[in-house]
């Protein structure tokens, strides 16, 4: 029998065993031991686990669900398909928010894995519940905007951020969120066909406006990192569209230069202390460093006055769209129009060279001789391309490639046309088929000597070096326009598609910044003033906008035909005072002649008529006959200040055979105002012996001070107040007439 006397004592540790005699029990309470201590380590694991489970969620997680979603995990695969772990944690989840709906980390737990699934309805049904359990939470908010932009449900992303967005002091309006909304946006499956009615009903929009100095490097960044090669495709179809023909150059930087010199090194050096925040970048170049002084001593003029002339010069301006170099005058910086001097243009040329880009092709740390555009001037002049060519600089400091392609967008681009855009990063060799690309490589060993700047800017000899490689260029791939080599885009380019709705909401952006910064509240001013004077009644509402440099029977026919098509018309007279005749008169010229019109209004055309502000190209016709017209400020104004203060559904233009600046404006408000709903009728213009009846003609017969041939041309007051003004006043020297 088993001497049971001995094993009533259970042996509790190892150490016991050194107090027994009988080997027969050392085994099993050996064994007895190892599983105690196994037992008892694994229960502590699981008690950690479970304790951390319920720090991570509320205290009524299960031992089932606990052990289940550590032994599975919960992450979905990296495909965006469900993995073991995620289909059996979907239920856990579920049911912890069910019988706990304070668990907040379930919420955000079960969301996370709807939407690495791609099931965004399911994760945002999550998040509403999350919202109206945790309501002074913003981060449900800020994701369920998220998402409903995302699945292109604007409405109702607008219709929650207005009763939601208030109650939290606007805290959620900053960078990032703004960051955040418009990659959704850009993903919404409808975001192709947004137009500028939509984008002013987006929730995050005025917000934005007023902090778009800021903001807008943010909404470049997004734009640049998502549609690069899109843009430069959208540039090269826009140039090959009208005719012309689209070059992409490169060129190395600093760092991609290979077996580098003492100067470069230097340069690298500092531009490293300027990332680290050790020095300021403004004040190391102004200093004058020794690379600086070393690649200029060839120039006798050179002297610190002189570097920081050509190093800083002229601020930027935005006219509309477009981001403009202010006018300046100096001895080695000249800029007018918005652009850099380019010295020894042909007065006889057929075509240009358009170069654009940002400072390098501006020019920074140059003078006006020694830019790109002028030593490609200087070259081309000597230099057979087929026919005869004018470069201009379109480069602007500071500008990013979204600023540079609208700017292209406001240029007249002729048959022939070369259009280059320099100095942007290289793209790889299949991202856009058929785009004619070159780059510059700087390593050495070279003989062009010291050729940077800094890190990015060459210098005096490196301009020219890139003007020689860029025209070399040119003429290696048989550029002669006469028997053009390089093949054009036989059909649509689908891949600029995404980047065309982005540029739309920049320029909407833009106008909208144009209200905000530069009215300072003139806009509600204006429309008080025509508020103050809108038909009382029912029925169709119209408008045209007239000049009247002085009004004639072709401006009375379109007012006429207009006033027989609605049921109130207004005419806005545009203030701007650049024209011959005085708005004044010309105001009062324009009441007196449709007098007999019952259902007209005359009205001031304010800053937002066809003005300086809304259209500048109206008034530079003239001077820059290569400019473009960009109508759409002038149409953002109207529709969306204008047109719903007088309920106005129909616009009249006259049709224009001579000038294509207002060609251009006719078609362009005829696209534009169509997003709004507003219809666009154009209205051809009346003769006199076979000759369309213009105002410019009047003007002519009136330096000669022939009122009888006047007199057929214009209504009984025009005629009556020129034949009283001007009938003794023999001295015509206004070159307007």
């Amino acid at each position: 029998m088993l001497n049971t006397s001995n094993s009533s004592k259970r042996i509790t540790s190892p150490s016991d065993l050194k107090n027994k005699s009988n080997s027969s029990l050392i085994l099993p309470q050996l064994l007895a031991d190892i599983i105690f201590t196994a037992k008892f380590n694994l229960s502590m694991y699981y008690h950690k686990i479970e304790l951390a489970f319920q720090r991570k969620y509320s205290n009524n997680i299960k031992p089932f669900q606990y052990l289940s979603l550590e032994r599975y995990g919960s992450t979905p695969n990296e495909n965006g398909t469900h993995s073991y772990g995620s289909r059996i944690a979907i239920p856990i989840l579920e049911q912890l928010i069910a019988e706990n709906d304070q668990d907040k980390q379930a919420h955000l737990d079960l969301a996370h894995i709807y939407l690495s699934i791609n099931q965004k309805s399911r994760a945002l049904d999550v998040y509403k519940k999350m919202h109206t359990t945790f309501p002074n939470d913003p981060n449900s908010l800020i994701a369920q905007l998220n998402i409903l932009l995302e699945l292109g449900h604007i409405k109702e992303a607008n219709s929650l951020a207005k009763s939601n967005i208030t109650s939290f002091d606007c805290s959620i309006l900053n960078s990032e969120s703004y960051s955040a909304w418009i990659k959704s946006l850009m993903k919404a499956p409808n975001f192709n066909k947004l137009n500028s009615k939509d984008f002013g009903d987006l929730f995050f929009i005025p917000y934005m406006v007023k902090e778009l100095k800021s903001e807008l490097s943010i909404f470049n960044t997004i734009l640049v990192d998502h549609c690069y090669a899109s843009m430069i495709s959208l540039a090269q179809a826009y140039v090959e569209k009208k005719g012309g023909y689209f070059l992409f150059a490169t060129v190395d930087r600093i760092v991609n230069v290979r077996n580098r010199s003492i100067s470069e090194d230097q340069i690298v050096k500092a531009e490293e202390l300027v990332a680290l925040g050790k020095i300021d970048r403004k004040e190391w170049l102004s200093s004058v460093p020794p690379h600086i002084k070393k690649s200029h001593k060839e120039l006798s003029h050179f002297s610190a006055q002189y570097w920081k002339e050509i190093l800083f010069g002229p601020s930027n301006i935005l006219k509309g769209t477009k981001l403009l170099v202010s006018e300046y005058t100096s001895q080695y910086v000249n800029v007018k129009s918005g652009r850099r001097v380019t010295k020894g243009h042909s007065i006889n040329y057929e075509n240009n060279i358009f170069l654009f880009g940002t400072s390098d092709i501006y020019g920074t740390g140059c003078e006006d001789q020694y830019t790109i555009a002028n030593y490609m001037q200087n070259i081309i002049q000597k230099t057979d391309l087929g026919e005869k060519f004018r470069v201009e600089n379109h480069g602007v400091r500071g500008a990013l490639l979204p600023n540079v392609v609208l700017n292209l967008f406001t240029q007249t681009i002729r048959p022939n046309d070369i259009v280059i855009f320099y100095g942007f990063p290289k793209l790889d060799s299949n991202e856009i088929s058929n785009l004619p690309q070159t780059h510059l490589e700087l390593s050495r060993p070279h003989s062009y000597g010291e050729i940077f700047n800094d890190e990015s800017h060459l210098n005096w000899k490196g301009n020219k070096v890139a003007a020689n490689h860029i025209t070399q260029y040119l003429v290696d791939n048989k550029w002669d326009v006469k028997k053009p080599k390089i093949k054009k885009h036989s059909k649509e380019i689908k891949v600029y598609e995404d980047a065309e709705p982005f540029l739309n909401l920049m320029k909407y952006l833009l106008h909208r910044n144009s209200t905000v910064t530069t009215e300072c509240g003139g806009i509600d001013a204006y429309c008080s003033y025509i508020k103050e004077n809108e038909f009382i009644g029912t029925g169709t509402r119209g408008s045209v906008s007239v000049n009247c440099n002085p009004i004639t029977l072709g401006h009375l026919h379109l007012l006429e035909y207009a006033a027989n098509q609605v049921d109130y018309l207004y005419v806005f007279v545009i203030e701007e005072d650049l024209s011959y005749f005085k708005f004044q008169d010309r105001l009062r010229l324009v009441i007196d002649s449709v007098k007999h019109l019952k259902n007209v209004k005359v009205l001031r055309g304010g800053r937002y008529i066809c003005t300086h502000l809304t259209f500048p190209e109206y008034y530079t016709k003239e001077e820059d006959v290569g400019a473009l017209a960009d109508a759409s400020e002038e149409a953002w104004y109207f529709c969306e200040h204008i047109a719903p203060v007088l309920n106005i559904t129909s616009i009249f233009l006259g049709s224009e055979p001579t000038c294509k600046i207002t060609q251009q404006y006719n078609q362009q408000m005829s696209t534009l105002l169509k997003m709004y709903d507003i219809d666009v009728d154009i209205i051809s213009r009346i003769n006199f012996k076979n000759k369309a009846i213009s105002a410019s003609e009047v003007r002519k017969l009136l330096k000669d001070l022939k009122f009888d041939e006047i007199k057929k041309l214009v209504p009984p007051s025009t005629y009556a107040f020129l034949k009283q003004k001007y009938s003794n006043d023999v001295k015509r020297d206004n070159p307007i007439l």
